[in-house]
């Protein structure tokens, strides 16, 4: 058991600054990772745990303690990013608001919502990505409705044929070209109970210029972005 004990204080203190650091930056994406191992720990710590599960609980809590550091890394080098260092270049590529993308035929489609609540009543698709980069207070969740109508599917043209199939459903989409609207029978509406701001940005190497064909490529990825902002 010493060499546990040895084992657990090192990844406290290890989870500590890992914590400290997550809280301040970036609380909402913490919650879930901290809850885990704070849940673990405690279950040791109280003896209830079987001596003989001891090492098993141990490898869940240094598992769940990697990702927590990997997270951690990870929100220092965006931040990193968006000083400038890193040895890496960011520029925006569209600014948007999310849009509700649902059936052209759909009771939505007739509809403004004004208030996200109105929502419960109709199937949300989601590609599982429920939080918000960024979000400064909250738990970074982007919207605490429809909870118990939820259908998750990550293949991008398996959600446009459920929207197509399924008039009641929708889901939260940035711009799209019209073309893609037109063969999917899908539309986007505003929300004006959504005014959440995004952005979409294009990361590189600073490598001090870009190759004519990378130039190319960034040149119709702008381009192809304000048509679709049109």
């Amino acid at each position: 058991m010493t060499a546990l004990h040895i084992v657990l204080t090192v990844i406290q203190v290890i989870l500590a600054v890992a914590l400290v650091a997550i809280v301040t930056i970036q609380s909402g994406k913490s919650a879930g990772l901290s809850g885990a191992i704070s849940g673990m720990a405690e279950i040791i710590k109280d003896g209830i745990v079987k001596p003989e599960d001891v090492n098993g609980f141990a490898s869940d809590i240094y598992r769940e303690s990697q990702r927590l550091i990997a997270l951690v890394e990870d929100i220092i080098h965006l931040s990193r990013l968006d000083e400038g260092g890193d040895g890496l270049k960011m520029e925006p590529v569209m600014d948007f608001e999310y849009q509700l993308l649902t059936n052209r035929d759909g009771p939505l489609a007739r509809h403004e919502v004004r208030d996200l609540t109105e929502l419960n009543q109709y199937m949300e698709i989601r590609h599982d990505d429920f939080q918000l980069p960024g979000e400064e207070g909250g738990d970074g969740v982007r919207w605490h409705v429809n909870q118990a109508r939820r259908i998750h599917v990550y293949e991008r043209c398996s959600q446009f044929s459920i929207l197509q199939r399924l008039p009641s459903a929708y889901m939260w989409a940035s711009p799209m070209p019209r073309k893609a609207l037109e063969q999917y029978h899908l539309v986007l509406k505003k929300c004006p109970a959504q005014r959440q701001q995004m952005r979409d940005v294009l990361v590189y190497p600073d490598k001090g210029g870009l190759r004519a064909e990378e130039q190319a490529f960034v040149d119709l990825l702008h381009k192809q972005a304000a048509q679709t902002m049109k």
